[in-house]
């Protein structure tokens, strides 16, 4: 954002300058110009040309501390910090500066990232947001010269008060129930979000979630370098962030961590209170493109899709249903996504091999391939061809033509199946499995991952990861780069496996498969940190990393029936707490009644990855989604298109 004023007089103007000086010249009036501008001509004229003069400009303060906002309390608004600052055209020959503040351009430049104003400035008097924290730089711009400052904002002891749909207010002078003694009993328990979450900015929303201790007043404390919020509720158990919160959080959040506090007092006892332990947030830049998933939403089952820039309400919205679609009643299943976001490729049945449909998405049209059917696809990233599993054989479909070319490679009684093409095309991914009996192409069991390369054109395979003893690897996601693969790993069938985790391996196969721990594990209501039960399935990646410390980092997303706190708190048969649950496969329709998949959102990291260390970090629901549906399979590409089917 720029803030600022233009003072300059016409004689800055480069055609009136030269007409002036040669004016003056001509009519020996004087040997110097006044202003700013010009500095003093020679006395031995001679011939009328100028001697360059080399100048700069500079700002004065050089170096700023930082400019601290006191918010005060919800009856005394925040003030407003000034700061004044010189502007000064200095003469490199000889030094001499020369105060040009009155007739500079000066602006105020937030850091990349920073969508709150820090403020404005006019001839030099610089005037802060009142409620901001950030940094920036100050500029001032004479000409062609141009000189900057770097600027801190702080934002210290900012009081809210939440208002809460239940009507448990918080008192006006709450802040006063936490000035007590700390006591261990009564400190609350931060269900969500957990602690070392990665948040893109512009995921939009957050819900703290605790749990109480007898407390009915409660503060939750989100501190930076750059900020100290303190916001009050009488919720027992959540609190959404208001978009103005989440904002100054996230701003903040581009200059280093966020700690995350639960504190809760009694208002009967105002003596002591309770805090929790501290959760550490990240925040990165925002992400960009789009991202579908399938969701079983009535009315409307079938593809859902959000655009993370500006998605109304922040909510996806239905895309492919069996609403939207030409045909009532008709699933759009399993699906895939070119990177650019042009084509999208769907087999028309949830569970079983199915008619397959290309569907134009930058233009809204749709056609279905002659014979063609499939269970799992994989579309290249420029839209031109896909990948596509079906009849326990891989076959390249071509796009254009809407037409599938000869079997790539055949199972020869095994099960080929969930192709995944790597970004540039030129690696792809596959599981070879053993069919289930009884079962559609949707399950596999036993399954091996193997790759098939461009350079060889696609028809000799290569042993990936094999499977051991009742182990079966499925889901393959090449990450951006094609250096690893995410997949998923259980015992039994692949379809709907409760006992189902996130492994990654090099894409090269010289390192051993290692599980995504930070991605797996949960804390929860009922079954602490519990495996086994969770069915964290079907990794897929937004394609355009973001940068954090000069280095890449990759979000993905995944299917998960995990609890989100207090939101989503599962029902039906659940484990004793704490205690370890290993399912057999195919139990979770009675064993996880009611219980829905989800999409969470993670990041890899392939500088960690390449350390032996783990590249994941713990997940956070995306708030995008119903949570009363099953949501799962998402799919992401860099651009959205904002064209109905």
């Amino acid at each position: 954002m720029n803030n600022g004023t233009l003072c300059a007089p016409a004689l800055a103007r480069a055609g009136l300058l030269w007409g002036l000086m040669g004016l003056c010249a001509l009519s020996a009036c004087s040997n110097t110009l006044p202003g700013p501008f010009l500095d003093p001509l020679p006395q031995d004229l001679g011939t009328p040309d100028l001697i360059p003069i080399k100048t700069h400009l500079i700002i004065e303060p050089a170096m700023l501390p930082p400019i601290v906002l006191f918010s005060g309390t919800p009856e005394t608004p925040g003030t407003r910090e000034r700061r004044d600052f010189k502007a000064f055209r200095v003469n490199e020959g000889t030094g001499e500066k020369t105060d040009v503040t009155d007739v500079c351009f000066w602006s105020v430049q937030q850091r990349s990232g920073q969508r709150l104003s820090l403020g404005s400035i006019d001839h030099g008097h610089f005037v802060s947001a009142a409620e901001v924290a950030g940094t920036g730089v100050v500029d001032a711009e004479l000409a062609d010269l141009r000189s900057s400052v770097s600027i801190l904002v702080q934002l210290k002891g900012a009081i809210h008060l939440a208002k809460t749909l239940d009507g448990t207010d918080p008192p006006a002078d709450a802040a006063r129930y936490f000035k007590g003694a700390t006591s261990a009993p009564r400190a609350p328990s931060i269900l969500y979000p957990p602690d070392g979450s990665v948040i893109p900015q512009n995921l939009n929303e957050l819900e703290v979630q605790y749990g109480a201790q007898g407390d009915d007043v409660f503060e939750v404390f989100l501190s930076s370098t750059l900020l100290d919020l303190h916001i009050y509720t009488g919720s027992l158990q959540r609190l959404s962030l208001s978009s103005q919160e989440y904002t100054l959080l996230t701003d903040a959040g581009n200059t280093g961590p966020i700690t995350l506090l639960v504190r809760g007092a009694s208002k009967a006892d105002p003596s002591t209170y309770g805090e929790s332990s501290p959760v550490r947030l990240r925040v990165t830049p925002p992400v960009v493109g789009a991202t579908y998933y399938f969701s079983t939403v009535i009315p409307g089952q079938g593809i859902w899709r959000y655009d993370w820039l500006s998605s109304p309400g922040g909510r996806a919205r239905a895309y492919a249903t069996d609403q939207t679609s030409s045909q009532s009643g008709q699933c759009f299943g399993c699906h895939s996504l070119s990177r650019d976001g042009r084509i999208l490729t769907a087999s028309l049945s949830m569970i079983a091999l199915g008619s397959g449909a290309i569907i134009d998405v930058q233009n809204g049209g749709r056609k279905s391939v002659q014979g063609g059917k499939w269970s799992f696809s994989s579309v290249a990233s420029a839209g031109d061809q896909a990948a596509v599993s079906g009849g326990g054989a891989l076959a390249l479909l071509l796009v254009e033509q809407g037409t599938l070319g000869t079997a790539l490679v055949s199972g020869g009684g095994a099960l080929l199946s969930q192709p995944n093409l790597s970004q540039d095309g030129n690696l792809l991914v596959y599981v070879q499995g053993q069919p289930v009996a009884g079962k559609s192409e949707a399950h596999v069991q036993n399954g091996s991952l193997r790759t098939l390369t461009k350079a060889n054109g696609f028809g000799v395979p290569t042993d990936l990861l094999l499977t051991q003893g009742a182990q079966n690897n499925y889901y393959p996601a090449i990450t951006p780069d094609g250096q690893w693969v995410l997949f998923t790993r259980a015992n039994g069938d692949s379809f709907d496996n409760p006992g189902a985790q996130l492994f990654a391996v090099a894409a090269d196969g010289k390192s051993a498969a290692f599980p995504l721990t930070s991605a797996n594990s949960v804390l929860s209501t009922k079954n602490n940190a519990v495996l086994g039960y969770l069915t964290n399935s079907y990794p897929s990646f937004l394609p355009l990393p973001v940068t954090t410390a000069g280095q890449p980092l990759y979000y993905f997303t995944f299917s998960s029936r995990r609890e989100v706190g207090v939101e989503i708190s599962h029902t039906g048969a659940t484990p004793a707490a704490g205690t370890t649950v290993v399912l057999t496969p195919n139990t979770a329709k009675t064993t996880m009644s009611g219980w829905n998949d989800q999409i969470w959102l993670s990041t890899f990291d392939p500088g960690k990855a390449k350390m032996g260390q783990d590249p994941s970090s713990p997940a956070i629901w995306l708030p995008l989604q119903s949570p009363t549906s099953s949501n799962h399979t998402a799919a992401s590409a860099q651009t959205f298109f904002n064209m109905d089917l």
